[in-house]
């Protein structure tokens, strides 16, 4: 039982100090760098981005401002669906989802 514990504690000491985060692949690319939490790993959002999100479903995402950040409960129009909208990779904005894909 003893050698368990000091295995779990060894497994956890590893997860800390050396990151057990995902391989964290995120659709939208942020124009300045994205957030990190506590144990180092990728959240997705951009640098300065409120957290906070609305309830309410828009069909073609949240409007986003210049720093990539969505907005609080504003939904796009189509003349706003991929204003701001930097994608990672090979994935465009589809004018039709307002979503990187």
């Amino acid at each position: 039982m003893r050698g368990l514990a000091v295995l779990l504690l060894v497994a956890c000491f590893c997860s800390v100090a050396f990151g057990d985060c995902e391989n964290t692949e995120c659709p939208r690319a942020c124009p300045g760098e994205y957030e990190f939490d506590e144990d180092g790993c990728n959240t997705c959002l951009c640098k300065g981005c409120n957290d906070a999100q609305c309830r309410i479903y828009c069909p073609l995402g949240f409007t986003t401002d210049a720093n990539g950040c969505e907005s609080f409960c504003t939904c796009n129009t189509r003349e706003t669906v991929c204003q701001n909208v930097v994608c990672s990779g090979k994935r465009v904005c589809n004018p039709r989802s307002g979503r990187c894909e």
